[in-house]
C-alpha cells in the first residue's frame, strides 16, 4: 500500500464519516499521522477511528454535523482549528441516496437529496476555503531575546520567556508560537536560503524529530534546520535543567543528519565586515 508521509501531524476533517466510505477515508487518514474529526449526523462506528488514532499516537474525535446548516458547518470548522491549531485537509463525503421509479420520486426526496448532496458540499467547502486562506501557507515568526529592537520591521516579533538562555530558548519559543508541526528554523545572519535544500530538510523531517545539516568540516548547523512541534516538551525539560547547549537535544529524540554537500550558497554573517564584503558580493548586490 503506497504510504503518504507529508500527511502526518495534518488536521483533516470529514463528513459522513459515521459508517461506510466516509470512515474508511477517516481511518485511512489515520493510518497516515492525521489529526482527524470524524463528522455525521449519527456516530455510528466513529468509535474505532478514535480507539485506532489513539494507538497509533494521534488524534481523533467525533461531532455531530448537519451539513445542510450554515451555522453547524461553520461551528465545525471551528471546532476543528480549536482542536488541532488549523484545518488542511476538507473532506465533503457527507451524501445520501433515495431511489425510486422516475415516476415515483418526490419532490421532497430531491430536496432532501440536493439538500445535502449539493448544498452541503457547497457549504463545507467554502467554510474550508475561507479558514484556509486566514491560515495562509505558513508562518513567518520572528524570535528575539530583546523584541523591542526589532519594532522597525513592523512584525510580529516573538520573545523569549526568559531572556539571555541562548538559541535553545529561542527555538522554544518558535515552536510555542507555531501553528504547523514542522518548522523551518534560520538565524538572521544566514542571508540567503535554498529552498531546494529547505524542502529537502522537511521531507526528511516527516521521518524524524529534528532534520540538522551538517556542513564544511562535520560542523552541525541547528540554526539552519527543521525541527517538529512535537520536541518541545525535551526542549524545555532540557531549558529547566539548566541545560542550554542545542546539541543536547539530539540523543533525546529522532535526530537526522543531512550532509549539505558543496553548498557555495551557504554563510553566516557574524560581524560587520562580512556583512560589508557579502553587500560587495554578487548575491548581495542583489538585496
Amino acid at each position: 500500500m503506497a504510504r503518504y508521509p507529508e500527511l502526518e501531524g495534518k488536521s483533516v476533517t470529514i463528513t459522513g464519516a459515521g459508517r461506510a466510505i466516509g470512515l474508511a477515508i477517516a481511518q485511512r487518514f489515520v493510518e497516515e499521522g492525521s489529526r482527524v474529526m470524524l463528522t455525521d449526523i449519527a456516530e455510528g462506528n466513529a468509535g474505532q477511528v478514535i480507539a485506532l488514532a489513539q494507538e497509533r499516537g494521534t488524534k481523533a474525535v467525533y461531532r455531530n454535523v448537519d451539513v445542510t446548516s450554515k451555522d453547524q458547518v461553520e461551528a465545525m470548522v471551528a471546532k476543528a482549528v480549536e482542536c488541532f491549531g488549523q484545518l488542511n485537509v476538507m473532506v465533503c463525503n457527507a451524501g445520501i441516496a433515495e431511489i425510486a421509479p422516475l415516476v415515483e420520486a418526490s419532490e421532497d426526496s430531491y430536496d432532501r437529496q440536493m439538500a445535502v448532496n449539493a448544498k452541503g458540499t457547497f457549504l463545507c467547502a467554502t467554510a474550508a476555503a475561507r479558514q484556509m486562506l486566514k491560515q495562509g501557507g505558513g508562518q513567518i515568526i520572528i524570535n528575539a531575546s530583546s523584541p523591542e529592537k526589532y519594532t522597525f520591521l513592523k512584525a510580529r516579533v516573538i520573545p523569549d520567556r526568559v531572556p539571555g538562555q541562548g538559541p535553545l530558548m529561542g527555538i522554544s519559543a518558535v515552536l510555542k508560537a507555531a501553528q504547523n508541526e514542522k518548522v523551518f528554523i534560520v538565524a538572521c545572519d544566514i542571508p540567503d536560503i535554498n529552498l531546494d535544500f529547505v524542502r529537502r530538510l522537511l521531507a526528511e523531517a516527516s521521518h524524524n524529530d529534528c532534520v540538522i545539516p551538517i556542513s564544511g568540516q562535520d560542523e552541525l548547523e541547528p540554526l539552519f534546520a527543521v525541527y517538529r512541534k512535537s520536541v518541545l516538551p525535551v526542549v524545555d525539560d532540557l531549558l529547566e535543567s539548566g541545560k542550554r547547549q542545542i546539541r543536547l537535544l539530539y540523543p533525546r529524540v529522532k535526530t537526522k543528519y543531512l550532509a549539505m554537500g558543496k553548498a557555495d550558497w551557504y554563510r553566516n554573517l557574524n560581524t560587520i565586515t562580512d556583512f560589508k564584503n557579502y553587500q560587495r558580493s554578487p548575491a548581495g548586490s542583489t538585496r
